[in-house]
């Protein structure tokens, strides 16, 4: 879906160009191609932005000035709302595991140190957004 997001643009520019074509015939062809295109670019740009981003060659790259901010909010209140979702998950281990090693201080300290670190969301968020991977294997960005 990334890869889209860099050629639609890229082959509408070209047909915008051609459309000034002093070959009659040819005119209206690419002015018929540029119309498609162009109503079809306008439904799917919207869709599927949460795949876009995370294209690891792509990520905000592909998108226009105005869109992007919208898509960075979008990309942070989703990423807040797993990380509640794991922080509130974990926070009831940790009270179990207050439970069964109240004894042993340094794990409450080492587990309470990184229950902190899981909530640096924006750090973790932003530094994914603005780091471009160029020529990298998707599948294998992702296993890790």
């Amino acid at each position: 879906m990334g890869d889209l997001h860099l050629i639609f643009p890229t082959i509408l520019n070209i047909l915008h160009d051609a459309l000034n074509s002093e070959i009659q015939i040819k005119c209206q062809i690419v002015q018929r191609i540029y119309k498609k295109l162009g109503d079809y670019w306008a439904i799917l740009r919207n869709c599927c932005s949460i795949s876009v981003v995370l294209d690891p060659t792509i990520k905000l790259l592909s998108f226009d000035d105005e869109t992007a901010p919208i898509i960075r909010d979008l990309m942070y209140s989703i990423y807040a709302r797993y990380s509640n979702e794991n922080i509130c998950s974990s926070s009831s281990s940790s009270t179990l595991f207050l439970v069964e090693d109240a004894n042993n201080s340094r794990n409450y300290f080492r587990q309470f140190r990184n229950d902190k670190s899981k909530n640096n969301t924006h750090y973790v968020l932003e530094e994914y957004l603005t780091a471009i991977e160029e020529n990298c294997n998707l599948l294998d960005f992702w296993k890790t």
